[in-house]
């Protein structure tokens, strides 16, 4: 009996052996299940965030795609409406190979007017792609012509850098130019040879390539490179007076095409400018070029003042139909017209002291445009600063040779050689400095200095040298993306600048 109950004793105890290692195995069972099932769980999670990541990525190089799309689409639908005003519009956008709708665009155009004519074209596009429209790219351009202000100088004559001129921009020459100077950017002539006579230091006169000289950087030397038509710049002076009639400023000729009246503004640092009528002016005989002298009524005598003006936002134009002395502090984008489009009389534009950005570029410009010339005084500040856009169609920029002393110099007004009688400038003749920041379009020759042979009566031949000694130019690169208003273009093919991902 006693046996029998140890006996039973042990299976009892084996029996819950037993169970305890069966309970153990289903929770280490369980233990692995389940980390197993995160483990999958989150493989899978991965592997579904790689795709969706995946199909973001997709999606997101579409839609930049799909934005640059609408922005060759949009400059395709201006090509057949070039007026159009500012629109937004949507277009939905195809596969080219199977022509599935795989996403859209939209565009908004927001259109950049002077009294009333185009200037530019400020355009979005926007792009989503149908594969996940949570992804969504923009590209911003500007759409325009190119300007002249990509320039620092653009000459459809020959040109003389001396040594002591100092370049910063693209010069172009649709003929020859001779580099003595300093310069960093591009120099390019339209001719591959020219002939460089006395006006450009060479006696007697030799065969020379479209850019030669004794100038730094000849890797820079172009040669012969594309010409620049001044006749597609498309200033049309009737129309601009109109204009300006219409919204802008204009301002009658006071002189009946004498030359020896005009006005004087005067640019004030707020926006405004004060307005003087010139009632009386001196001349004095400059020579232009070889022998050829003219009377140049620079010398203000007496004057009146008209009036401080405002200068309207949306059409920032000053039409001026008589000759215009320039001066003062520029604020904003401005352009102004020196013109006369009813008389056999085309007015320059006068040069006399200080014209310079209030705050500086790119918020502020200046395009001045004269139907002749723009010069600087025969009695001009011996240190002067200009920073504008000039341009001459049909004219020059610079400065005339004059003579100190009076008395009578062999010249020939128009009448053939003879000895004419000058009554002197008086001051000085060799100036020291002139810093130019814009650009100029000049038609003809432009010359800041002169080295100059004259022939006054008893004293015979005798070498003199004026204008100014030191000479700095550079362009504004930024006016290129934004110039003021109808700085000219150097193309009638409109092109994106200033192209971005917004």
């Amino acid at each position: 009996m006693i046996c029998d109950k140890k006996t039973k004793f042990y299976e009892r105890a084996e029996y819950k052996n037993v169970n305890l290692h069966n309970g153990g195995a289903i929770i280490m069972v369980l233990v692995f299940s389940a980390v197993f099932a995160m483990t999958v769980g989150a493989l899978s999670q991965f592997v579904l965030q790689q795709n969706v990541l995946g199909r973001g990525k997709v999606a997101k190089e579409q839609a930049i795609q799909i934005a640059e799309a609408g922005i060759e689409y949009y400059k395709w639908r201006l090509a057949h409406n070039p007026d159009k005003d500012s629109e937004t519009v949507t277009v939905e956008y195809k596969d080219p190979d199977t022509g599935d709708k795989i996403g859209e665009f939209t565009i908004i155009s927001n259109v950049n007017k002077q009294c009333g004519v185009v200037m530019h074209r400020d355009i979005d596009s926007t792009g989503v792609s149908y594969l996940d429209t949570r992804f969504e790219r923009t590209v911003s351009a500007r759409y325009m012509l190119p300007s002249v202000a990509n320039y620092s100088a653009i000459l459809n004559a020959g040109v003389w850098y001396g040594s002591s001129s100092n370049v910063i921009g693209p010069i172009h020459s649709n003929e020859g130019i001779r580099m003595d100077g300093v310069h960093n950017s591009t120099v390019s002539s339209a001719v591959p040879f020219w002939t460089c006579d006395y006006d450009f230091g060479c006696n007697p006169a030799q065969t020379k390539d479209g850019v030669w000289g004794l100038g730094g950087n000849p890797a820079l030397w172009k040669y012969p490179d594309g010409a620049i038509n001044f006749t597609q710049m498309n200033i049309d002076f009737a129309d601009l007076k109109v204009r300006a009639q219409n919204s802008g400023r204009y301002f009658p000729s006071v002189s009946n095409g004498a030359g020896n009246k005009g006005y004087r503004i005067v640019f004030k640092s707020d926006g405004t400018f004060d307005m003087y009528r010139v009632d009386n002016a001196q001349y004095n005989w400059g020579w232009e070029s070889g022998w050829r002298v003219e009377k140049n009524y620079h010398t203000i005598v007496s004057e009146t003042f008209m009036g401080n003006y405002t200068i309207p936002n949306d059409c920032a134009l000053i039409f001026v139909e008589d000759q215009t002395w320039v001066e003062g502090s520029i604020s904003g984008k401005i352009a102004l017209v020196a013109a006369d489009v009813d008389r056999a009389y085309d007015p320059d534009i006068i040069l006399h002291n200080n014209l310079v950005q209030a705050t500086g570029a790119p918020n502020d410009g200046l395009t001045m445009i004269s139907e002749r010339n723009i010069l600087i005084s025969a009695k001009s500040a011996e240190d002067l600063t200009i920073e504008a856009i000039m341009v001459t169609p049909n004219g020059k920029i610079g400065r005339n040779h004059y003579v100190e002393t009076p008395g009578y110099y062999y010249a020939d007004a128009g009448n053939g050689l003879q000895f004419i009688y000058m009554n002197g400038v008086g001051n000085k003749q060799d100036l020291n400095s002139y810093t130019f920041n814009g650009t100029i379009v000049s038609d003809e020759r432009s010359g800041l200095k002169w080295t100059y042979s004259v022939y006054k009566y008893g004293y015979g031949y005798d070498i003199q040298i004026s204008g100014f000694v030191n000479r700095n130019a550079s362009y504004e690169r930024v006016l290129a993306l934004d110039p003021p208003p109808f700085a000219p273009s150097v193309s009638t093919v409109p092109y994106y600048s200033a192209w971005r991902e917004r």
